[in-house]
């Protein structure tokens, strides 16, 4: 018989409302952060599982992770960056080069974020980022492979009135290049209709969404992708705030 799995409770105090779990500057272990539009706080655990906290002022982000925050380290220094995905647009947070001052560094362009994600887009070996776009095409952020980020619209979410809500890039198709479901939500069935984004392994995609049976009419906010059912495939389970839920 399997042992049992028990867990122990332990509290954690954050000073800020958005919060995340990340391994902040490279030491394999997982902190926990908070932030707010000119904090980054950070509880960085140590090997016996207690916490040290600090706390860096930033310079003020134009945008908050009202709606979305995604960490990473995208300059390859050591030490993870921020994506704040707010309401009106999106705001990277870059870590300096010992992790103790942050760069704020906004775009003009309006984007009223959902779900953000860093990946590889264009196979090239430098991360990229991803915000779902709410009420327009989505946009996408092409790293240089310095650390500068060039913002693009359209091509991974294109429905003109939006509604990409979840986006979660996966190897579903087992060809080692990173694919992207969006679970899609609100206004026209059109506009609901869920997304599989296959890599085609030149920095091009292509939506097959309706060909895996994805596509469905119910409003969606979410998926979760595992081997669930221990075949070497992945399957999906996709969530629904109207209708009935989804079980691909």
């Amino acid at each position: 018989m399997q042992a049992q799995v028990t867990f122990t409770p332990q509290s954690a105090g954050t000073d800020y409302t958005d919060r995340g779990i990340v391994d902040m500057n490279g030491d394999g272990l997982d902190d926990i952060l908070s932030v707010d539009n000119s904090n980054i706080q950070v509880l960085y655990q140590q090997q016996d599982g207690s916490f040290i906290e600090s706390t860096v002022a930033t310079e003020f982000a134009d945008n908050s992770p009202s709606w979305s925050l995604a960490a990473a380290d995208y300059d390859r220094n050591g030490y993870t960056d921020l994506l704040y995905g707010g309401g009106s647009g999106v705001t990277f947070m870059r870590a300096n080069d010992d992790g103790t001052a942050y760069t704020e560094v906004s775009g003009s362009e309006y984007v009223f974020s959902q779900r953000s994600n860093f990946v590889d887009i264009n196979n090239d070996g430098h991360l990229d980022a991803y915000v779902c776009h709410d009420v327009e095409p989505s946009v996408f952020y092409i790293n240089d492979g310095e650390g500068n980020l060039e913002y693009f619209q359209g091509g991974l979410g294109d429905y003109p009135s939006g509604g990409h809500y979840g986006s979660v890039w996966l190897d579903f198709d087992n060809d080692r290049d990173v694919d992207m479901f969006i679970a899609k939500c609100g206004g026209e069935s059109e506009r609901r209709d869920n997304e599989m984004h296959v890599n085609n392994g030149d920095g091009t995609f292509t939506e097959i969404g309706a060909s895996l049976n994805l596509e469905d009419d119910m409003q969606t906010w979410s998926s979760a992708w595992a081997d669930y059912d221990n075949d070497g495939d992945l399957d999906g389970w996709i969530g629904a705030s109207t209708f009935s839920n989804g079980f691909p």
